[in-house]
């Protein structure tokens, strides 16, 4: 897994009006372009609307699910994205985008069995696609089965082979060796994703890229405070704490921010504060 022609209450008004003369699928087409032009123009409720409607007019296209899905999921509303992710899937169960679009709306959400049948699935069909993996590897984890963190370790492994700058499988390992008490391959993995994320060039970031990397941080300190705790070395838990605790305070700003953003009416105030922030990135937080 993210975003006017015919007004919504025009195309409303002849899909089941008596005499039309018009086809479901035609409606459906029409409905499908309205709730594109809504998101566009950031008229979500609307988009939703016309997206529903399309869904009634023809259940067996995939993408009103899936933009619905997009749009439940920007708006917080994550049972829901994970509802219209999973409907798509079982329409069209072969379908690559449906099965990633329900695999990450599950992800932290849907039981571990659930999340890791529907990655076995999208690695079969997107066998070049990390996150099939690194998801995959989540699940088993997070089934507390430790018989099977080998396995887990294996699709981490596969996840950093396909994707070898990417951050998200290092950390994944470095906390995978904690669990199987082996601190100081742990603590190497995740240094060596702190590295990484510290290369990452200055200046301005997309609000994903930003939003991801401050979680990636704040994820990586944590698991280092903990895997030198480990180790006896206090010093340097006790500086990748202080870290983890700056980090976790700034991805709890992005989160007040950008819910304040998108608030109606707009908090101008937090959209100024979200600038500010993106022009400077991740490593340059403004005061």
């Amino acid at each position: 897994m993210r975003r006017q022609s015919v007004p919504l209450v025009l195309a409303a008004m002849f899909p089941w009006a008596a005499g039309c003369g018009r086809t479901e699928s035609a409606d459906a087409s029409t409905l499908l372009q309205t709730g594109r032009d809504h998101i566009r123009s950031g008229r979500v409720a609307e988009a939703l609307d016309a997206l529903e409607r399309a869904k009634r007019a023809d259940p067996k296209n995939i993408e009103a699910y899936l933009l619905r899905s997009q749009l439940l999921e920007q708006s917080g509303n994550m049972r829901g994205a994970l509802d219209e992710a999973l409907a798509a899937h079982r329409v069209d169960p072969a379908d690559r985008t449906a099965t990633l679009r329900s695999l990450y709306a599950s992800a932290g959400l849907a039981p571990p069995r659930d999340v890791e049948a529907i990655a076995r699935e999208a690695a079969a069909q997107s066998p070049d696609n990390p996150d099939a993996r690194l998801f995959l590897g989540d699940a088993i984890v997070r089934s507390d089965d430790s018989a099977r963190y080998p396995e887990a370790l294996s699709a981490y492994q596969e996840a950093n082979r396909l994707a070898p700058f990417a951050v998200a499988p290092l950390i994944a390992m470095g906390r995978l060796y904690l669990r199987l008490n082996d601190s100081e391959r742990g603590a190497a993995m995740l240094e060596h994703a702190v590295r990484s994320l510290e290369q990452a060039p200055r200046g301005p970031m997309p609000l994903p890229q930003l939003t991801s990397w401050v979680e990636e941080r704040r994820n990586a300190a944590f698991a280092l405070s903990q895997a030198y705790a480990r180790l006896a070395k206090g010093a340097e838990s006790r500086k990748h704490a202080r870290e983890a605790t700056d980090w976790s305070r700034r991805a709890s700003e992005l989160r007040a921010l950008k819910n304040r953003a998108a608030a109606h009416p707009r908090d101008s105030a937090a959209g100024e504060r979200l600038t500010a922030i993106q022009s400077r990135g991740a490593r340059d937080w403004p005061q």
